[in-house]
């Protein structure tokens, strides 16, 4: 059996030129795990397959310097992937000659109109003695170089983002500027990352060593040991967060999207409350997971009455949440959705590198767009897309075509669509990718023809079969519709039957998919 492909009349085959589009190639030579041999075709190999671009190298930054600034990266590059995290940046202010720039920030993740500046600070916290007075004394010392100086640092790096994006470099030397746009009126999110106090803490009242949060003003908590403030005194917001909570927010809520969400309701509740005091933020972040948000947010949220005016948050729900079958389900059903990181990181590192296939005029700037659709998705979202995918990858034989289109949650969000097309024996590989690309740009154009409202467009095109996996991208942007082009994506479709026969399938999904939910379709992973 082979795969006869359709052949179109000379005038539908549309270029870049006519509609806004932007294409990717996921492999440009070798193979990202750089294996010879055939890959099963077994999902855990599979899952292996898309997973390889997690843990490469990407882009040529400075290395951090402190251990604890390497393991902020570690933690950040992990969560927010290699294309949008920076650690120690620099600026040109007062470089002279061939001198060094002034480092600008520890660690940014920059993600289309976010910024996340972070600061990091380790010191330790030493007493003198045991007495309260001594306590007091060395906390102030701590606090006001680790807590206090990082917030005017992080304050001055967010007016240089604002004033002077175009002079941020990701080396000392101040020569090669971020392969990504900044953002000209970024949303900024202050992040200070504290080090060093855990073991005092430990020592005075046991546990992981967690510093109280509170939203009090910073400034406040400088005579109150082991308190962590919120707020500077114009009423600007800063995340202030222990090496405790670090790890717990940043292996937990490990996606943009996520950790965005987090910090925006966590401003938004610290602001709606006159008092609030958490034992540490990893409870207040248990409290978070156990709250569905409302309003028709999607994701979490803390939950309070607006009546109350003093919320306190006890030392019962980072361990409800650790113990809890809520948690084990949700990173069972999880695991799938790691390969959706790897594809992201293998796009990524083949646009940093300049080996894509289908290269876009406008090089990583461009690109870019296309993988931060990808990585705009929450962590469950992931887990349904790459289900889907794998899915279809897994069931699709030679001489067959598979396409799946899934529409938006929100308004907001991408329409995807994803195209399996095993490369038939009798096509060469240069001439399939070629014919693969345009079907995947006819199937975008169909589905923006199908659907008015499909705005925002993300395709992606593999080829399953055993001995090279292959992946293509393509992002439409469906504003630059005109009827030109609707009327040559509807003769598309009659000629090549593009989502004419399809079956509409609607799925049940659980972010915390324990057996107690009903109609729950998410299975095991």
């Amino acid at each position: 059996m082979h795969l006869a492909f359709p052949i179109f009349p000379h005038n539908l085959n549309l270029s870049n030129r006519r509609m806004r589009t932007r294409t990717s190639g996921g492999v440009g030579g070798e193979p990202l795990d750089n294996s010879r041999g055939p890959l099963s075709r077994s999902p855990s190999v599979r899952h292996s397959h898309l997973r390889a671009g997690l843990g490469r190298r990407h882009l040529i930054v400075d290395t951090p310097v402190t251990q604890s600034e390497r393991y902020l990266a570690h933690l950040c590059t992990k969560a927010f992937l290699h294309l949008w995290s920076y650690p120690n940046l620099y600026k040109d202010q007062g470089k002279r000659g061939s001198g060094d720039g002034k480092e600008l920030c520890d660690l940014a993740v920059i993600f289309g109109d976010d910024v996340f500046i972070f600061s990091d600070k380790h010191c330790m916290l030493k007493r003198d003695g045991a007495s309260p007075q001594s306590l007091e004394q060395a906390w102030s010392r701590w606090y006001r170089r680790a807590v206090m100086k990082s917030a005017g640092q992080i304050f001055a790096a967010e007016r240089w983002f604002r004033t002077f994006p175009d002079r941020i470099f990701s080396d000392r030397k101040c020569q090669k500027k971020l392969p990504i746009e900044l953002p000209p009126n970024p949303t900024v999110h202050r992040i200070l990352t504290v080090r060093g106090a855990a073991e005092a803490a430990r020592e005075i009242w046991g546990g992981a060593g967690s510093l109280m949060t509170t939203n009090s003003k910073i400034a406040s908590c400088e005579k109150t040991p082991l308190r962590l403030g919120a707020f500077d005194e114009a009423g600007q917001m800063f995340h202030v967060f222990d090496e405790v909570a670090l790890d717990c927010v940043l292996t937990t809520l490990d996606t943009v999207s996520d950790f965005r969400d987090y910090l925006v309701r966590r401003e938004r509740f610290f602001r709606s409350h006159p008092s609030i005091l958490a034992a540490g933020e990893e409870e207040l972040l248990g409290y978070y997971l156990f709250s569905d948000s409302k309003n028709g947010e999607r994701g979490h949220d803390f939950i309070v009455n607006d009546q109350v005016t003093e919320v306190l948050i006890d030392e019962s729900f980072w361990e409800g949440w650790m113990t809890s079958p809520q948690k084990a389900a949700k990173e069972k059903a999880d695991r799938v959705s790691y390969c959706w990181d790897g594809l992201i990181e293998k796009f990524s590192f083949h646009m940093l590198n300049g080996t894509q296939y289908f290269p876009t005029d406008g090089g990583v700037k461009e690109s870019e767009v296309i993988v931060r659709w990808m990585a705009r998705e929450p962590r469950m979202h992931r887990r349904l897309l790459a289900q889907n995918l794998l899915e279809a990858m897994d069931t699709t034989p030679v001489g067959r075509i598979r396409r799946r289109y899934f529409p938006p949650s929100k308004p907001d969000e991408a329409w995807w669509t994803f195209l399996v097309m095993p490369r038939p024996p009798t096509v060469d590989r240069e001439k399939y990718r070629k014919i693969r690309i345009n079907y995947l740009k006819w199937q975008c154009m169909v589905l923006r023809h199908m659907h008015e409202s499909a705005l925002d467009i993300v395709g992606i095109a593999v080829d399953p079969q055993e001995n090279e996996i292959t992946e293509d991208a393509i992002y439409l942007d469906g504003r630059a519709w005109c009827k030109e082009l609707d009327d040559e994506a509807k003769e598309l479709r009659r000629l090549g039957g593009v989502f004419t026969n399809g079956v509409r399938t609607e799925r049940r999904h659980w972010e915390y998919p324990i057996p107690e939910n009903p109609g729950n379709d998410d299975g095991d992973v």
